[in-house]
């Protein structure tokens, strides 16, 4: 039920496949009350959760997305022949996240991913990260001093203590001290990369708390057909408008009326799921605007401007290198500079094609990002893997790439730790406004921002809130997938 030519051309109507009910129980089993209607504002994966909950709980519900296609920055691609996520695509830890447990009960298979250590190249040559590690030893041993050091002084100036020590802090004095060989420096360089990488951010806005130690037994995993199967399972049923921007939401005497291009909607209640870009930008109006906390709140917290991780996927005529082989990397030498696509993974052993993921963030990434089209990342990318494969690089036969920061309704990939806000500045966001309008994303989850799971856990939430203000006040927990029973998984 997705119209996709506006709210003024109606739903286009049919039947969906039978599925299970995820309301915190069967519609029209709430004692005879009447039910507000609801509409989310982003068809994203926290918007798509607190809908479908609300939807099968028995509320009127509809759903506003401004783009072409639902699932917002999770968006699976067919293009190069096998299923390559270009948004989110890891489930970062396994233990006890939600994300295992809904693909274990809808027979989604997850593996792994990347397994084993960091191999570089150069003109086809290899070498193990663990071997350079040893022989760049020093170096390593210096910034482990140093991190211990900067993290003392962080805890003795408080949680918003004025500077602050950033990955920048961590790195760029060791890269600089031309009395480390220049193996070390080059290490340290492409790890302040790789961090730069996780955070979505450049290491001089990302505190030094975020810093992750990725070894070969890190526990993440991708759904192997991606994350499309989980978001066609969650829109089931629920009717959608695509093509439906957002232009004013006006909340006033218990009526909320979100203004589109495509005409005008009216409900009881809404849910907005926007990301902190655009609610930044003001491509998004708010009348009586919102509160002064909030948009402090909001101010803090680390997201877009030039923070980004965009990446490019390549689809090759043969692998350059042994499928077991999952973690590829690019010494970018010694100076302290923005790098470009030093870090790889390489999917064969997920999808089954010759496909290699390259991934860009920090300044490099924003100055591409702004400055090219996607042909121009491309271009960028093949010329890195010239270099790691030399002669050895097979010819590539299709490719992809993003641009998150450019995208009008991302304006960013995911929220980060920039050290200028708290945990307590994610709750103001999350807070319900004058009853009406409830609040959902990753970038609103206290712990487990920047993540599919985080906006997951926030949908749920905002959607149980909306049921205990207008339904069943004793707290209950909904009939969602990711509560099943675990199984295995490889």
């Amino acid at each position: 039920m997705v119209s996709r030519k506006g709210a003024s051309e109606g739903f286009v109507s049919g039947p969906h496949p039978s599925r299970d009910s995820w309301g915190f129980h069967h519609a029209g089993t709430n004692g005879g009350r009447s039910l507000p209607r609801v509409i989310v504002l982003g068809a994203g994966m926290a918007g798509l959760v607190a809908a479908r909950i609300l939807h099968d709980t028995g509320f009127p519900v509809q759903v506003l997305e401004a783009r072409n296609r639902i699932g917002g920055r999770i968006w699976t691609v067919q293009d190069l022949g096998v299923p390559v996520d270009l948004g989110a695509s890891w489930i970062h830890g396994l233990r006890g996240n939600p994300l295992v447990a809904w693909c274990q009960h809808s027979h989604i298979p997850i593996r792994r991913f990347p397994r084993g250590g960091v191999h570089f190249f150069h003109r086809g040559k290899a070498a193990s990260g663990f071997r350079l590690g040893i022989k760049g030893m020093k170096g390593l041993a210096r910034c482990a001093l140093r991190y211990g050091h900067l993290r003392w002084r962080a805890s003795l100036e408080g949680p918003r203590g004025n500077p602050r020590p950033r990955l920048m802090d961590l790195f760029d004095p060791l890269i600089r001290d031309d009395t480390l060989p220049e193996l070390d420096r080059s290490l340290l360089l492409w790890l302040k990369t790789l961090q730069e990488a996780i955070n979505g951010a450049p290491a001089h806005k990302v505190s030094i708390s975020e810093l992750v130690l990725v070894t070969p037994w890190t526990g993440n995993a991708v759904p192997t057909p991606g994350y499309g199967p989980l978001i066609q399972e969650m829109a089931a049923g629920l009717p959608i408008h695509l093509n439906c921007a957002v232009r004013k939401v006006v909340f006033q005497d218990g009526v909320v009326i979100v203004e589109t291009a495509a005409g005008n909607f009216r409900a009881d209640v809404a849910v907005v799921t926007f990301p902190l870009g655009v609610l930044r930008s003001g491509k998004v109006c708010f009348s009586p605007e919102l509160p002064g906390c909030k948009r402090r709140a909001l101010a803090r917290i680390g997201y877009g401007a030039d923070a980004v991780l965009n990446k490019v996927a390549i689809r090759l005529h043969a692998p350059p290198c042994p499928r077991k082989m999952e973690r590829l990397g690019w010494l970018p030498g010694a100076k302290p500079k923005p790098v470009a696509f030093a870090l790889w993974t390489h999917m064969a052993s997920v999808v089954d094609a010759p496909v290699l993921v390259g991934y860009i963030s920090g300044l490099a990434a924003a100055r591409l990002d702004a400055a090219g089209g996607e042909e121009a990342a491309f271009k960028k990318a093949h010329a890195v893997l010239q270099v790691m494969f030399g002669t050895r690089l097979p010819h590539p036969v299709a490719w992809r790439s993003t641009r998150w920061l450019s995208d009008p309704w991302a304006q960013g990939s995911y929220s980060y730790e920039n050290g200028l806000s708290a945990p307590e500045d994610r709750l103001e966001l999350a807070r319900p406004v004058a009853g009406r309008l409830f609040f959902a994303g990753e970038a609103l989850h206290p712990e487990h921002y920047g993540t599919v799971h985080g906006a997951l856990l926030s949908g749920e939430k905002a959607a149980r809130e909306i049921h205990q203000r207008f339904c069943c006040r004793r707290p209950q927990d909904p009939l969602v997938p990711w509560r099943a029973q675990k199984g295995t998984w490889r």
